[in-house]
């Protein structure tokens, strides 16, 4: 089945598309910010989920799991990013960076594992 890379394509999609540029600015300074780029990210992930169930209250739980994860996830990584990227270690910046990429597709395909295949 090639649901990892249906996953992978929904996170780019979610993460990086429908991310603002106020919002990647903002979201290491304001938890305002950071609430509303998780907010997006989770109704974007939830909606694509739909390909995998219609079921009503597991496409809650996901959302809220997906809320989360992803919040506490970039609350962390945004401002390891933004202390790094500050002092011009860009091998540090860009390690985060990938490692947030890690977390969240580890917690995506976690996700899919849980509430789909059980």
């Amino acid at each position: 089945m090639f649901y990892p890379i249906i996953i992978q394509f929904i996170h780019f999609i979610a993460d990086f598309l429908c991310q603002s540029r106020k919002m990647a600015n903002n979201k290491s300074k304001s938890v305002k910010w950071l609430s509303i780029h998780v907010f997006v990210y989770s109704l974007v992930t939830t909606i694509f989920w739909m390909v995998f169930t219609l079921n009503f209250y597991t496409l809650i739980s996901i959302f809220f799991v997906t809320f989360l994860t992803h919040w506490c996830t970039d609350y962390c990584t945004s401002k390891l990013t933004t202390y790094f990227y500050g002092r011009n270690d860009l091998f540090a910046f860009f390690s985060v960076i990938g490692f947030d990429q890690f977390i969240h597709s580890t917690t995506l395909i976690l996700t899919y594992n849980y509430y789909i295949l059980t």
